[in-house]
């Protein structure tokens, strides 16, 4: 089973780059599941706008989806999970759902850009609950160019800019056009075209990415 998911979901957070292997499951299970990932994109977008460079907001999103009763939903993202398999079955039906509703939202352009919007709020839910290794292991696979400054670079940027670094954290450095999203915040600081920024800011790189998939998949 782990060998399962290494070959088909090689990391914590996948951008859905392909489609589901074919599985026997039952139209009733389909609709239900499809459904409830749709009322919680719902969710989403009943609490609006989700500030990139604020982790606490998704906290009320999390708890709102629990709530409501979408229970495995609710376990998948916070990764509350009980064995591989149950791991490997989560994953699979995250990314049936995900390609069955992108079929749905693809006639009209406003329902496109709704979809990609609200998908694009679980994702960073969903970032907010892996660990530092597997942040590192989704920037490299997503082809992220970063830099994680040493020791040394850290410093020379802290006594220079210390109210934009933060010593006890780990600083990457990262080019402005693959973090947009965020550069215009004042909290992060900018020399030479690239940003400044701890590991998970570093989300909005993957957004980028995401946003670029899904809208490729949907025309």
């Amino acid at each position: 089973m782990n060998k399962l998911i290494e070959e088909e979901y090689p990391n914590s957070l996948h951008l859905y780059s392909k489609p589901p292997t074919t599985e026997d499951m039952s139209l009733s299970v389909l609709y239900d599941k499809t459904l409830e990932r749709f009322e919680v994109l719902q969710i989403f977008d009943s609490y609006g706008d989700i500030d990139l460079n604020k982790c606490t907001e998704f906290k009320y999103i999390i708890n709102r989806i629990k709530e409501k009763g979408f229970i495995n939903f609710y376990h998948y993202i916070t990764r509350n999970l009980t064995s591989q398999e149950d791991e490997y079955n989560h994953l699979l039906m995250d990314n049936i759902t995900h390609y069955v509703l992108c079929i749905g939202f693809s006639k009209r352009a406003e329902l496109q850009k709704w979809f990609i919007k609200q998908e694009s709020k679980l994702l960073f839910v969903k970032w907010q609950y892996l660990n530092d290794l597997e942040k590192i292991e989704v920037l490299t696979a997503c082809n992220i160019p970063y830099k994680k400054l040493d020791i040394t670079e850290k410093q020379k940027l802290f006594h220079r800019y210390s109210s934009f670094i933060d010593q006890s954290r780990d600083v990457f450095k990262i080019h402005f056009t693959e973090i947009s999203k965020i550069i215009h915040n004042k909290n992060h600081l900018i020399l030479d075209g690239f940003v400044f920024v701890p590991l998970e800011v570093l989300i909005a790189a993957i957004i980028n990415i995401f946003r670029k998939k899904v809208q490729e998949r949907l025309t």
